[in-house]
């Protein structure tokens, strides 16, 4: 995909999507994770949990990153490295082997990027 001046993809464009598009792509802030306004940004949409990369938060000493989005408010919150971290996970509908029953289970998550 190509990025445009105006923002929107050719793709989007040639779907007829492009109206769509920029009426849903407005600026918003961005909180620390205590709720304090910290920066704004270009749309939620353009940012994903852990990204840095884009996030420019004024007068910050030490690298942010995305530790959540609130699509609903149009809010990105950002923090330290040490805020993605995640000590519990909540997982619904799946599946594992039959060998494994109901119960506490210690898990590793991780994954890999296609870079």
């Amino acid at each position: 995909f190509f990025q445009a001046e105006d923002g929107i993809r050719d793709v989007e464009r040639s779907r007829g999507l492009g109206d769509v598009y920029k009426r849903q792509v407005h600026g918003g802030v961005i909180k620390d994770v205590e709720g304090n306004v910290i920066g704004e940004h270009k749309g939620y949409m353009h940012y994903t949990i852990g990204k840095r990369k884009g996030l420019t938060i004024d007068g910050a000493h030490d690298p942010h990153f995305v530790v959540n989005i609130d699509a609903k408010t149009n809010t990105v919150i950002a923090g330290t490295k040490e805020d993605l971290i995640q000590t519990k996970v909540i997982a619904e509908n799946f599946s594992f082997g039959e060998d494994l029953t109901e119960g506490a289970y210690g898990f590793k998550v991780s994954y890999e990027s296609a870079k």
